[in-house]
């Protein structure tokens, strides 16, 4: 391996050397509900952790946000195929599923004609820190290749252009989704590496805009 795009964990950043500059300014841990339009009322008084506890959630077999739901003591029910899952929900099987902004939006372009009950969450914003990194091998080569990407892409971040790519992949995302706008439910990542660079608020996406 010369080059991969994975999320980070505590054991992947045993086995592999991450450039710890969150790919999509950690974009893929604000998460928005597909659900069933019958529950957009109820789901719209949720304040809380604890209100949202109320709700069954849905996610593939073996997703690491799985097991990130449940430590948080969300009740989750996993599917093993993906078309499947919005079938389970349809179906009552789990109420709600969470999904990254562009993953919500253009799934639900994509089905909604023959599935008039599935329904973009109007109100909330689910968010976990999750980081996607460029990964490279723990070997001489991989160090240099290591050194290089990240030299290339603080060159971004300084002059700007790190900033105008995100814009040019997410501005509209953020915009149709109403990010804004909504109401933040905070949830904790237990498998989240302590090296991870939360303090470099440059590098991560803040609907709050701070």
């Amino acid at each position: 391996m010369d080059v991969a795009i994975k999320p980070t964990s505590i054991k992947r950043e045993q086995a592999l050397t991450p450039v710890r500059i969150p790919l999509g300014k950690g974009m893929v841990g604000w998460r928005i509900l597909l659900i069933r339009h019958e529950n957009q009322a109820g789901l719209a008084r949720v304040r809380s952790l604890d209100d949202l506890k109320k709700f069954v959630v849905g996610q593939g077999l073996g997703w690491s946000d799985a097991n990130i739901l449940r430590q948080n003591g969300l009740s989750v029910v996993e599917g093993a195929d993906y078309e499947g899952l919005f079938k389970m929900m349809l179906s009552y099987r789990f109420d709600i599923f969470p999904r990254s902004a562009s993953e919500a939006l253009m799934e639900w372009d994509e089905r909604h004609g023959n599935r008039p009950s599935l329904h973009v969450e109007e109100t909330l914003l689910l968010h976990y820190p999750f980081a996607r990194y460029f990964w490279t091998a723990n070997s001489e080569r991989g160090r240099k290749l290591n050194e290089r990407i990240t030299k290339g892409l603080e060159a971004m971040i300084r002059d700007g252009s790190f900033d105008v790519l995100f814009q040019r992949h997410y501005g509209e995302i953020i915009r149709r989704a109403g990010l804004r706008e909504r109401r933040i439910i905070r949830l904790e990542n237990p498998d989240l590496p302590p090296a991870t660079p939360l303090g470099r608020k440059e590098l991560w996406f803040d609907p709050l805009g701070k």
